[in-house]
Protein backbone atom coordinates (compact mmCIF):
# COMPACT_ATOMS: atom_id res chain seq x y z
CA UNK A 1 0.00 0.00 0.00
CA UNK A 2 2.15 2.52 -1.23
CA UNK A 3 -0.93 4.74 -2.11
CA UNK A 4 -1.01 3.90 -5.61
CA UNK A 5 -4.75 3.58 -5.74
CA UNK A 6 -5.11 7.43 -4.55
CA UNK A 7 -2.79 8.82 -7.19
CA UNK A 8 -4.53 6.58 -9.73
CA UNK A 9 -7.65 8.28 -8.78
CA UNK A 10 -6.24 11.49 -8.88
CA UNK A 11 -4.63 11.56 -12.20
CA UNK A 12 -8.01 9.54 -13.59
CA UNK A 13 -9.85 12.86 -12.70
CA UNK A 14 -7.73 15.30 -14.07
CA UNK A 15 -7.65 13.58 -17.16
CA UNK A 16 -11.61 13.60 -16.80
CA UNK A 17 -11.70 17.45 -16.49
CA UNK A 18 -9.52 17.96 -19.79
CA UNK A 19 -11.28 15.59 -21.63
CA UNK A 20 -14.59 17.83 -20.55
CA UNK A 21 -12.93 21.70 -21.11
CA UNK A 22 -11.51 20.20 -24.87
CA UNK A 23 -15.40 19.11 -25.60
CA UNK A 24 -16.80 22.80 -24.10
CA UNK A 25 -13.68 24.27 -26.40
CA UNK A 26 -14.64 22.82 -29.38
CA UNK A 27 -18.86 23.17 -29.39
CA UNK A 28 -17.30 26.61 -28.30
CA UNK A 29 -15.47 27.23 -31.42
CA UNK A 30 -18.29 25.47 -33.95
CA UNK A 31 -20.95 27.60 -32.64
CA UNK A 32 -18.22 30.82 -33.23
CA UNK A 33 -17.82 29.51 -36.74
CA UNK A 34 -21.11 29.12 -37.83
CA UNK A 35 -22.48 31.24 -40.35
CA UNK A 36 -26.46 32.74 -40.03
CA UNK A 37 -27.98 31.82 -42.61
CA UNK A 38 -29.67 34.77 -44.36
CA UNK A 39 -33.39 34.84 -43.92
CA UNK A 40 -35.86 35.57 -47.01
CA UNK A 41 -37.74 38.71 -47.06
CA UNK A 42 -40.58 39.77 -49.44
CA UNK A 43 -39.94 42.45 -51.64
CA UNK A 44 -41.28 45.98 -50.56
CA UNK A 45 -44.11 46.62 -52.65
CA UNK A 46 -44.75 50.18 -54.41
CA UNK A 47 -47.06 52.03 -56.63
CA UNK A 48 -46.70 52.89 -59.72
CA UNK A 49 -46.61 56.56 -58.55
CA UNK A 50 -43.40 56.15 -55.73
CA UNK A 51 -41.75 54.45 -58.53
CA UNK A 52 -42.14 57.65 -60.93
CA UNK A 53 -44.27 55.63 -63.48
CA UNK A 54 -47.65 57.10 -64.20
CA UNK A 55 -50.76 54.71 -64.25
CA UNK A 56 -50.27 54.14 -68.54
CA UNK A 57 -46.62 53.05 -67.97
CA UNK A 58 -45.06 56.61 -68.85
CA UNK A 59 -42.74 58.09 -67.17
CA UNK A 60 -43.51 61.03 -64.42
CA UNK A 61 -41.63 64.60 -64.62
CA UNK A 62 -38.02 65.41 -63.67
CA UNK A 63 -39.25 67.35 -60.60
CA UNK A 64 -41.48 64.09 -59.22
CA UNK A 65 -40.10 63.15 -55.87
CA UNK A 66 -41.18 59.96 -54.82
CA UNK A 67 -41.89 58.83 -51.28
CA UNK A 68 -39.57 57.27 -49.27
CA UNK A 69 -39.74 53.62 -48.79
CA UNK A 70 -39.01 53.64 -45.05
CA UNK A 71 -41.41 56.43 -44.36
CA UNK A 72 -41.53 60.11 -43.64
CA UNK A 73 -42.83 63.27 -45.73
CA UNK A 74 -41.74 64.80 -49.12
CA UNK A 75 -39.94 67.89 -48.31
CA UNK A 76 -41.09 70.72 -50.99
CA UNK A 77 -38.17 73.50 -50.54
CA UNK A 78 -38.56 76.54 -51.79
CA UNK A 79 -36.02 77.78 -53.91
CA UNK A 80 -34.54 81.22 -52.32
CA UNK A 81 -32.82 83.97 -53.95
CA UNK A 82 -29.39 84.54 -52.24
CA UNK A 83 -30.00 88.19 -51.79
CA UNK A 84 -32.81 90.89 -52.89
CA UNK A 85 -31.51 94.26 -52.26
CA UNK A 86 -31.88 97.47 -53.66
CA UNK A 87 -34.34 98.81 -56.14
CA UNK A 88 -35.92 96.13 -58.07
CA UNK A 89 -36.45 96.32 -62.04
CA UNK A 90 -39.97 95.20 -63.83
CA UNK A 91 -39.96 93.22 -67.04
CA UNK A 92 -41.68 94.68 -70.06
CA UNK A 93 -44.60 92.20 -69.44
CA UNK A 94 -44.95 94.36 -66.17
CA UNK A 95 -44.53 97.59 -67.36
CA UNK A 96 -47.21 97.15 -70.16
CA UNK A 97 -49.67 96.41 -67.76
CA UNK A 98 -48.61 99.61 -65.35
CA UNK A 99 -48.59 101.58 -68.14
CA UNK A 100 -52.55 100.71 -68.64
CA UNK A 101 -53.40 100.41 -64.71
CA UNK A 102 -51.94 103.81 -64.41
CA UNK A 103 -54.44 105.76 -66.96
CA UNK A 104 -57.59 103.44 -65.88
CA UNK A 105 -56.60 105.23 -62.14
CA UNK A 106 -55.69 108.85 -63.14
CA UNK A 107 -59.40 108.70 -65.17
CA UNK A 108 -61.00 106.95 -61.72
CA UNK A 109 -60.59 110.02 -59.48
CA UNK A 110 -61.52 109.72 -55.83
CA UNK A 111 -63.85 112.61 -57.26
CA UNK A 112 -65.82 110.57 -59.52
CA UNK A 113 -65.81 107.38 -56.79
CA UNK A 114 -69.06 108.71 -55.03
CA UNK A 115 -69.86 105.54 -52.08
CA UNK A 116 -73.17 105.31 -50.98
CA UNK A 117 -73.44 104.96 -47.09
CA UNK A 118 -76.44 101.82 -46.16
CA UNK A 119 -77.77 103.17 -42.74
CA UNK A 120 -80.46 100.37 -42.60
CA UNK A 121 -77.93 97.42 -41.26
CA UNK A 122 -80.86 94.70 -43.04
CA UNK A 123 -80.34 96.50 -46.56
CA UNK A 124 -77.30 96.12 -46.26
CA UNK A 125 -77.39 92.35 -45.16
CA UNK A 126 -79.65 91.44 -48.28
CA UNK A 127 -77.39 93.10 -50.91
CA UNK A 128 -74.56 91.06 -49.05
CA UNK A 129 -76.66 87.53 -49.42
CA UNK A 130 -77.23 88.92 -53.49
CA UNK A 131 -73.46 88.54 -53.77
CA UNK A 132 -71.82 85.55 -55.76
CA UNK A 133 -68.37 84.97 -56.98
CA UNK A 134 -68.22 84.00 -60.91
CA UNK A 135 -66.34 80.74 -61.66
CA UNK A 136 -64.46 81.95 -64.48
CA UNK A 137 -63.68 86.22 -63.51
CA UNK A 138 -64.15 85.94 -60.09
CA UNK A 139 -61.22 83.58 -58.78
CA UNK A 140 -57.68 83.40 -59.85
CA UNK A 141 -54.05 82.66 -58.56
CA UNK A 142 -52.48 86.01 -57.90
CA UNK A 143 -49.21 84.68 -55.61
CA UNK A 144 -47.44 81.35 -56.08
CA UNK A 145 -47.21 81.07 -52.48
CA UNK A 146 -50.08 81.46 -49.27
CA UNK A 147 -51.39 85.33 -48.88
CA UNK A 148 -49.67 87.70 -46.04
CA UNK A 149 -51.14 90.47 -46.67
CA UNK A 150 -53.81 92.50 -49.09
CA UNK A 151 -54.90 95.85 -49.85
CA UNK A 152 -57.64 96.85 -52.29
CA UNK A 153 -57.35 100.46 -53.98
CA UNK A 154 -59.02 103.44 -52.33
CA UNK A 155 -59.86 105.22 -55.62
CA UNK A 156 -60.94 102.66 -58.11
CA UNK A 157 -64.55 101.75 -58.46
CA UNK A 158 -63.21 98.45 -60.17
CA UNK A 159 -61.41 96.18 -58.24
CA UNK A 160 -57.93 96.81 -58.12
CA UNK A 161 -56.58 94.43 -55.49
CA UNK A 162 -52.53 94.05 -54.28
CA UNK A 163 -51.25 90.91 -52.53
CA UNK A 164 -48.22 89.87 -50.82
CA UNK A 165 -47.36 86.16 -50.40
CA UNK A 166 -45.02 84.33 -48.18
CA UNK A 167 -42.06 84.30 -49.43
CA UNK A 168 -42.18 87.81 -50.67
CA UNK A 169 -43.72 87.62 -54.18
CA UNK A 170 -46.00 90.32 -55.49
CA UNK A 171 -49.30 90.20 -57.39
CA UNK A 172 -51.65 93.06 -58.35
CA UNK A 173 -55.09 92.09 -59.59
CA UNK A 174 -56.67 94.05 -62.13
CA UNK A 175 -60.07 92.60 -62.42
CA UNK A 176 -61.40 95.21 -64.89
CA UNK A 177 -59.76 93.03 -67.67
CA UNK A 178 -60.88 89.57 -67.51
CA UNK A 179 -57.96 87.70 -68.72
CA UNK A 180 -54.86 86.31 -67.10
CA UNK A 181 -53.49 89.87 -68.73
CA UNK A 182 -54.93 91.27 -65.79
CA UNK A 183 -52.45 90.40 -63.38
CA UNK A 184 -48.62 91.61 -62.47
CA UNK A 185 -46.14 89.74 -60.86
CA UNK A 186 -42.70 90.41 -59.21
CA UNK A 187 -40.33 89.21 -56.25
CA UNK A 188 -39.36 92.57 -54.64
CA UNK A 189 -38.08 90.78 -51.20
CA UNK A 190 -36.51 87.42 -50.05
CA UNK A 191 -38.72 86.85 -47.09
CA UNK A 192 -42.59 87.52 -46.26
CA UNK A 193 -44.21 90.13 -47.35
CA UNK A 194 -46.02 91.13 -44.40
CA UNK A 195 -48.09 94.35 -45.69
CA UNK A 196 -48.67 96.10 -48.63
CA UNK A 197 -50.69 99.28 -49.02
CA UNK A 198 -51.51 101.97 -51.35
CA UNK A 199 -50.55 105.41 -51.05
CA UNK A 200 -53.70 107.55 -49.95
CA UNK A 201 -52.41 110.28 -51.67
CA UNK A 202 -50.87 108.86 -54.92
CA UNK A 203 -53.11 105.72 -56.17
CA UNK A 204 -50.06 104.72 -59.00
CA UNK A 205 -47.82 104.13 -55.72
CA UNK A 206 -47.85 101.11 -53.51
CA UNK A 207 -45.81 100.30 -50.67
CA UNK A 208 -44.62 97.03 -49.38
CA UNK A 209 -42.73 95.66 -46.43
CA UNK A 210 -41.07 92.26 -45.17
CA UNK A 211 -39.40 90.46 -42.67
CA UNK A 212 -36.18 91.16 -44.45
CA UNK A 213 -36.11 94.92 -42.98
CA UNK A 214 -36.96 96.84 -46.45
CA UNK A 215 -40.06 98.85 -47.82
CA UNK A 216 -40.41 99.09 -51.36
CA UNK A 217 -42.40 101.85 -53.18
CA UNK A 218 -43.97 100.13 -56.33
CA UNK A 219 -44.46 103.63 -58.46
CA UNK A 220 -46.50 103.18 -61.95
CA UNK A 221 -44.89 106.11 -63.21
CA UNK A 222 -41.25 105.12 -62.80
CA UNK A 223 -41.66 101.20 -63.50
CA UNK A 224 -39.78 99.83 -60.48
CA UNK A 225 -39.98 98.76 -56.91
CA UNK A 226 -37.91 101.66 -55.23
CA UNK A 227 -35.73 100.46 -51.49
CA UNK A 228 -37.30 103.40 -49.56
CA UNK A 229 -36.17 102.04 -45.88
CA UNK A 230 -33.67 99.25 -44.84
CA UNK A 231 -32.86 98.08 -41.27
CA UNK A 232 -32.05 94.92 -39.31
CA UNK A 233 -35.38 94.02 -38.09
CA UNK A 234 -38.09 92.38 -39.62
CA UNK A 235 -40.96 94.44 -40.49
CA UNK A 236 -44.59 93.68 -39.65
CA UNK A 237 -46.92 96.76 -40.83
CA UNK A 238 -46.91 100.41 -42.39
CA UNK A 239 -49.60 103.22 -41.69
CA UNK A 240 -49.82 106.16 -44.04
CA UNK A 241 -50.60 109.24 -42.49
CA UNK A 242 -51.86 111.51 -45.12
CA UNK A 243 -52.16 114.74 -42.79
CA UNK A 244 -47.92 114.76 -42.13
CA UNK A 245 -46.85 112.99 -45.10
CA UNK A 246 -45.19 110.31 -42.96
CA UNK A 247 -45.14 106.14 -42.78
CA UNK A 248 -45.37 104.64 -39.42
CA UNK A 249 -43.40 101.31 -39.36
CA UNK A 250 -44.13 98.24 -36.75
CA UNK A 251 -40.71 96.25 -36.27
CA UNK A 252 -40.04 92.97 -34.88
CA UNK A 253 -38.04 94.65 -31.85
CA UNK A 254 -41.09 95.93 -29.97
CA UNK A 255 -40.01 99.91 -31.59
CA UNK A 256 -41.91 101.94 -33.90
CA UNK A 257 -40.33 104.21 -36.52
CA UNK A 258 -42.20 107.45 -38.45
CA UNK A 259 -40.29 107.79 -41.70
CA UNK A 260 -40.79 111.45 -43.36
CA UNK A 261 -42.07 111.04 -47.11
CA UNK A 262 -40.51 114.51 -48.01
CA UNK A 263 -37.10 113.83 -46.60
CA UNK A 264 -36.68 111.09 -48.68
CA UNK A 265 -38.17 108.28 -45.77
CA UNK A 266 -35.65 109.73 -43.61
CA UNK A 267 -36.95 108.10 -40.28
CA UNK A 268 -37.08 111.57 -37.75
CA UNK A 269 -38.16 109.41 -34.64
CA UNK A 270 -38.13 105.86 -33.34
CA UNK A 271 -39.96 104.50 -30.06
CA UNK A 272 -39.92 101.82 -28.13
CA UNK A 273 -43.39 100.95 -27.83
CA UNK A 274 -43.57 97.69 -26.59
CA UNK A 275 -41.36 94.59 -25.20
CA UNK A 276 -42.06 92.39 -27.79
CA UNK A 277 -42.78 92.61 -31.69
CA UNK A 278 -45.47 95.08 -33.23
CA UNK A 279 -47.86 93.20 -34.93
CA UNK A 280 -49.83 96.45 -36.19
CA UNK A 281 -50.08 99.60 -36.40
CA UNK A 282 -53.10 101.83 -37.02
CA UNK A 283 -54.08 105.41 -37.02
CA UNK A 284 -57.43 107.24 -36.52
CA UNK A 285 -59.26 108.39 -39.26
CA UNK A 286 -59.76 112.46 -38.47
CA UNK A 287 -57.49 111.99 -35.33
CA UNK A 288 -54.33 111.27 -37.21
CA UNK A 289 -52.62 112.28 -33.97
CA UNK A 290 -54.58 109.42 -32.37
CA UNK A 291 -52.67 105.85 -33.09
CA UNK A 292 -52.72 102.25 -32.03
CA UNK A 293 -50.51 99.62 -31.62
CA UNK A 294 -51.27 95.68 -30.73
CA UNK A 295 -48.43 93.79 -29.95
CA UNK A 296 -47.43 90.05 -29.19
CA UNK A 297 -46.99 91.35 -25.25
CA UNK A 298 -50.87 91.04 -25.05
CA UNK A 299 -51.13 94.67 -24.89
CA UNK A 300 -53.22 97.38 -27.00
CA UNK A 301 -52.05 100.54 -26.34
CA UNK A 302 -53.10 103.93 -27.66
CA UNK A 303 -50.54 106.75 -28.46
CA UNK A 304 -50.75 110.55 -29.02
CA UNK A 305 -48.20 111.07 -31.24
CA UNK A 306 -47.27 114.79 -30.00
CA UNK A 307 -46.37 113.01 -26.10
CA UNK A 308 -44.58 109.43 -26.71
CA UNK A 309 -43.32 108.78 -24.00
CA UNK A 310 -46.21 106.69 -22.07
CA UNK A 311 -49.35 105.53 -23.54
CA UNK A 312 -52.98 107.29 -22.93
CA UNK A 313 -54.07 104.06 -22.53
CA UNK A 314 -52.29 100.01 -22.14
CA UNK A 315 -54.94 97.71 -22.21
CA UNK A 316 -53.86 94.17 -21.54
CA UNK A 317 -55.58 90.50 -23.33
CA UNK A 318 -55.08 87.40 -22.40
CA UNK A 319 -52.81 86.61 -25.85
CA UNK A 320 -51.32 87.69 -28.50
CA UNK A 321 -53.10 90.39 -30.26
CA UNK A 322 -53.06 90.17 -34.07
CA UNK A 323 -54.61 93.39 -34.63
CA UNK A 324 -56.01 96.67 -33.47
CA UNK A 325 -58.09 98.52 -36.26
CA UNK A 326 -60.08 101.76 -36.22
CA UNK A 327 -63.63 102.33 -37.64
CA UNK A 328 -63.82 104.40 -40.95
CA UNK A 329 -65.84 107.31 -38.94
CA UNK A 330 -63.70 106.93 -36.20
CA UNK A 331 -66.53 105.74 -33.99
CA UNK A 332 -64.80 102.57 -32.91
CA UNK A 333 -61.61 100.42 -32.28
CA UNK A 334 -61.62 96.72 -32.30
CA UNK A 335 -58.42 94.36 -31.39
CA UNK A 336 -58.40 90.56 -32.58
CA UNK A 337 -57.02 88.29 -29.92
CA UNK A 338 -55.50 85.01 -29.95
CA UNK A 339 -57.89 84.44 -26.94
CA UNK A 340 -60.95 83.73 -29.37
CA UNK A 341 -62.39 87.03 -28.97
CA UNK A 342 -63.31 90.52 -30.82
CA UNK A 343 -63.37 93.31 -28.51
CA UNK A 344 -64.86 96.61 -29.19
CA UNK A 345 -63.94 99.80 -27.65
CA UNK A 346 -65.11 103.53 -27.48
CA UNK A 347 -62.81 105.03 -29.73
CA UNK A 348 -63.55 109.14 -28.80
CA UNK A 349 -63.77 108.02 -25.30
CA UNK A 350 -59.97 106.28 -25.38
CA UNK A 351 -58.77 109.45 -26.93
CA UNK A 352 -60.11 111.82 -24.81
CA UNK A 353 -60.25 110.45 -21.56
CA UNK A 354 -56.45 108.90 -20.88
CA UNK A 355 -55.99 107.01 -18.07
CA UNK A 356 -54.98 108.71 -15.34
CA UNK A 357 -53.15 106.99 -12.26
CA UNK A 358 -54.21 107.72 -8.74
CA UNK A 359 -52.29 108.10 -5.31
CA UNK A 360 -51.70 104.64 -4.27
CA UNK A 361 -53.82 103.05 -7.26
CA UNK A 362 -52.85 101.35 -9.93
CA UNK A 363 -54.30 102.46 -13.54
CA UNK A 364 -57.58 100.94 -13.93
CA UNK A 365 -57.66 99.55 -17.61
CA UNK A 366 -60.01 100.55 -20.12
CA UNK A 367 -62.92 98.06 -20.72
CA UNK A 368 -64.38 96.94 -23.97
CA UNK A 369 -68.21 98.17 -24.65
CA UNK A 370 -68.80 94.88 -26.55
CA UNK A 371 -67.09 91.29 -26.59
CA UNK A 372 -68.08 88.64 -28.97
CA UNK A 373 -66.36 85.41 -28.99
CA UNK A 374 -64.49 84.03 -32.69
CA UNK A 375 -62.49 81.31 -33.17
CA UNK A 376 -58.93 83.01 -34.39
CA UNK A 377 -57.00 79.92 -33.81
CA UNK A 378 -55.43 79.84 -37.56
CA UNK A 379 -53.05 77.31 -36.70
CA UNK A 380 -49.53 77.16 -38.66
CA UNK A 381 -51.19 76.20 -42.05
CA UNK A 382 -53.85 79.92 -42.11
CA UNK A 383 -52.55 83.47 -42.55
CA UNK A 384 -53.91 85.10 -39.02
CA UNK A 385 -56.86 86.30 -39.34
CA UNK A 386 -57.59 90.04 -39.21
CA UNK A 387 -61.10 92.85 -39.53
CA UNK A 388 -61.56 94.85 -42.34
CA UNK A 389 -63.80 97.50 -42.50
CA UNK A 390 -66.59 98.77 -45.04
CA UNK A 391 -66.93 102.21 -46.18
CA UNK A 392 -70.38 101.35 -47.08
CA UNK A 393 -71.57 100.57 -44.00
CA UNK A 394 -68.62 102.01 -41.63
CA UNK A 395 -70.18 100.39 -38.47
CA UNK A 396 -69.80 96.67 -39.65
CA UNK A 397 -66.63 94.83 -40.34
CA UNK A 398 -65.26 91.25 -41.94
CA UNK A 399 -63.18 88.30 -41.05
CA UNK A 400 -62.43 84.97 -42.08
CA UNK A 401 -63.64 81.94 -40.77
CA UNK A 402 -62.44 78.39 -39.14
CA UNK A 403 -65.91 76.77 -39.36
CA UNK A 404 -66.69 74.60 -42.09
CA UNK A 405 -66.73 74.57 -44.81
CA UNK A 406 -65.09 78.26 -44.51
CA UNK A 407 -66.18 81.49 -45.07
CA UNK A 408 -66.29 84.84 -44.31
CA UNK A 409 -68.25 86.25 -41.73
CA UNK A 410 -69.59 90.10 -41.24
CA UNK A 411 -69.77 91.23 -37.74
CA UNK A 412 -71.29 94.82 -36.75
CA UNK A 413 -69.70 97.26 -34.25
CA UNK A 414 -71.91 95.62 -31.25
CA UNK A 415 -70.61 92.18 -31.71
CA UNK A 416 -73.69 91.39 -33.50
CA UNK A 417 -72.49 88.69 -36.39
CA UNK A 418 -74.81 89.81 -39.37
CA UNK A 419 -74.38 86.80 -41.36
CA UNK A 420 -72.00 84.46 -42.88
CA UNK A 421 -70.53 84.48 -46.28
CA UNK A 422 -69.37 81.04 -48.40
CA UNK A 423 -68.68 80.26 -51.97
Amino acid sequence: NLGINNIKGRISRTENRKRALSKNLRVANLRTNRKKKAKGSAPTRRSKRQQGIQADGQKLSNDFKPIPINGGTISHEIEQPKSIQGNVEIDEDGKVFLESLKLQLKQETEENLKVEKKNDIIQYAEELANLKVDADTGVLKLTPERIYSLDLSPASPNVVLAAGDKIGNFGLWNHNIESDSGVFNARPHRKTLSCVLFDSSDVCKIYTASYDGRITQLDANKMVFTEVYSCDEALFDVANDKSTNCLFVAREDGMLSRLDIRSKYKATDEWQLHEKKINTVAICPGKENYISTASLDRSMCIWDVRKMKSPLHNIPHALSINQSSWSPDGKFLVSVCMDNYLRTFDAPYLCSHPAVSKRNKEITPAKPVNKVHHDNRTGRWLTKFKIDWNHVQPESFVIGSMDQPRGIEVFSASGTRIMRMRT
